[in-house]
């Protein structure tokens, strides 16, 4: 299950998608049933996820062909503030552009909770299109 998000709708226009891979999501908590839960860590994300878009958005001017994945485990302190950004697998070979999303991440803000920190494991596909005559065509069918 994904939450797809689209970016830029202008025919022709390069577009760019984000999306939180739910179905590889996982949480790794305290063992306290009252801890933050994965809707939790969810529905933040959804929240932020458009921060991202545009900062992958203003990447791909730059850089078109800049597709990967990104997977990170954020440790999320009991305050709610994010301690540790660590990533886990990256396909996106732009130093420059993780650094950014990862820095971006290092400002969320969840909830506190009294049972102790939480980490997540969360992939993040990003992945490229163009849109012409307002349907989203695959970039590698463009690029033909």
């Amino acid at each position: 299950m994904h939450h797809d998000t689209r970016i830029g709708t202008e025919n022709g226009q390069l577009t760019g998608q984000v999306e939180i891979d739910k179905a590889s999501f996982t949480t790794i908590e305290n063992a306290d049933i009252k801890g933050r839960g994965e809707s939790d860590i969810l529905r933040m994300l959804n929240r932020k996820i458009s921060v991202l878009r545009s900062q992958y958005q203003l990447a791909l001017k730059l850089n078109p062909g800049l597709e990967g994945v990104l997977k990170v485990r954020l440790t999320i302190g009991t305050n709610g503030c994010v301690r540790q950004v660590e990533i886990m697998e990256n396909t996106l070979k732009n130093h420059r552009f993780v650094s950014r999303i990862t820095s971006i991440m290092r400002t969320w803000r969840f909830g506190a909770v009294d049972t102790g920190p939480s980490t997540a494991i969360l992939t993040f596909p990003f992945t490229s299109s163009r849109r012409e005559g307002g349907q989203y065509v695959d970039s590698s069918e463009s690029k033909r």
